[in-house]
């Protein structure tokens, strides 16, 4: 299942030790103006699970696109 945790995630240990210094990060806009754009990184599962989200959300445009053309162009 996309939302549980993914045992063989390879980059599993990188995001702890990142998340680890993130603990200590201290954000100052005025030194630094970057600093905050900072972007942790999601996990497979999680990318995983988005993607999946999107899909069904761009298929159910496509449905209903669809079956309005339908009902228009066939008089339903």
């Amino acid at each position: 299942m996309a939302t549980s945790p993914d045992p063989e995630d390879p980059d599993l240990v990188s995001r702890q030790v990142e998340s680890e210094r993130d603990r200590d990060r201290v954000v100052d806009d005025r030194l630094d103006p970057y600093s905050s754009r900072f972007f942790p990184k999601e996990a497979r599962t999680e990318r995983l699970a988005e993607i999946v989200r999107q899909e069904r959300q761009v298929e159910r445009i496509i449905r209903s696109r669809t079956w309005g053309l339908v009902e228009e162009r066939c008089g339903m």
